[in-house]
């Protein structure tokens, strides 16, 4: 009954109606971490990129409207600001979730990073749209054709490591600590159920829905992607800017949802994907929806169904040629380094960065630093650098 202004006034902890905190650093598997967790039915605050009152006015009111039979996480940035200790305090009687990873890694995240492509990307296509179009969208910072090295600075501003200004204000008994590594595909599956029963969200889920690294660089970075499909787009052929889009209103279109199981766990809907490719895609775990009261009247219609069929190969080729084109334009972690080697003053940047940022972690997970095989690798140039 308290406004959350008056709360924050009052100095009045959030409300206990949240399981955890999870502390986001960009770069260290977000978009895995969040599916995953979405996984096991939790749901999330809204996005608190900066540890200021408006945060706690938004987080306060999401608590007060979250039904109590759902797992609330809270999900913030904890970016700096001068009300960042008082946040802190009124938001830590809780556990902290924190992944973490190899710095270098997370530099050249930054160093790839997507650009502003979703204006720019086409999620709803008809039988019309020219394959190859569908794909033309992939941007870069700044909205660069290509990646560049010097944008892994981006970690230093809007992508902040800031692991000891936010992890030194929190008790340490309050803290779950992963690494990247323990979320990856052959072990996802066995860490989140274990972080599930300790935070106290477990529940069955399908082993299969962990079995693929949700990478927006990659081919999630595609995908969803809705085909309408209608006869009356059938040999059209309309490109970016021009595409033909009027069946998606049409009441007589079959959507078809192109996805993967990691993304959508299929219910009321049959997977076509085995009866339309006529080979195996690179991608396992793509499937193509439809809804289970729409498959009879689509498999019917043999004059669809077959343009649909011929449609979806080119679409799924021109995908993955597109996807290999933009994986070969990055840089890696040996890219980075040897820049780093190059320009001393960036060097410099990075390194005073990370001595300021990594005390928590080399105290307190000493295994997983040692495990940063990049990071290890530059501690060592740094250390021949500076003799």
């Amino acid at each position: 009954s308290i406004p959350a202004e008056l709360a924050w006034d009052l100095n009045l902890p959030l409300p206990r109606g949240y399981g955890f905190v999870w502390f986001v650093v960009w770069g260290s598997g977000f978009s895995s971490t969040r599916k995953y967790l979405s996984n096991f039915g939790v749901i999330f605050s809204p996005f608190a990129y900066f540890a200021d009152k408006n945060s706690y006015f938004n987080i306060y009111n999401s608590i007060l409207t979250t039904t109590k039979d759902r797992v609330l996480c809270i999900l913030s940035l904890f970016r700096w600001s001068l009300e960042r200790a008082k946040f802190i305090a009124l938001v830590g009687d809780s556990m902290f979730l924190v992944v973490f990873r190899d710095p270098v890694s997370i530099a050249k995240t930054y160093v790839n990073h997507l650009g502003h492509y979703q204006k720019l990307k086409q999620s709803e296509i008809t039988l019309a749209c020219a394959c190859d179009a569908v794909f033309d969208f992939f941007v870069y910072t700044h909205n660069a054709p290509f990646p560049k090295l010097e944008h892994w600075d981006s970690i230093t501003s809007w992508g902040k490591i800031e692991w000891d200004s936010v992890l030194m204000n929190i008790a340490k008994e309050k803290i779950i600590t992963l690494d990247t590594k323990d979320i990856m595909p052959d072990c996802a599956f066995e860490t989140m159920q274990k972080l599930a029963k300790t935070l106290g969200f477990f529940k069955e889920v399908e082993s299969i829905m962990f079995a693929d690294i949700v990478d927006r660089g990659d081919l999630y970075g595609v995908l969803p992607l809705t085909l309408y499909a209608n006869n009356k787009d059938i040999g059209e052929v309309t490109y970016k800017k021009n595409f033909k889009l009027s069946s998606l209103q049409s009441k007589d279109s079959i959507p078809i949802l192109i996805t993967t199981y990691q993304l959508h766990n299929g219910v009321g809907f049959i997977d076509i994907k085995n009866e339309m490719l006529d080979y195996r895609s690179k991608y396992p775990y793509l499937a193509f929806y439809v809804k289970e009261s729409q498959i009879e009247e689509f498999r019917k219609n043999t004059t669809l169904y077959c343009a649909t069929k011929d449609y979806l190969n080119q679409l799924i080729i021109s995908m993955e040629k597109r996807i290999a084109l933009e994986v070969s334009k990055r840089y890696n972690e040996n890219d980075l380094l040897q820049y780093f080697r190059e320009n001393h003053k960036e060097r410099k940047r990075f390194q005073e960065l990370l001595d300021k940022e990594l005390h928590w972690v080399k105290a307190n997970r000493p295994d997983i630093v040692e495990s940063w095989k990049y990071y290890q690798e530059f501690e060592r140039m740094c250390e021949e650098m500076d003799k």
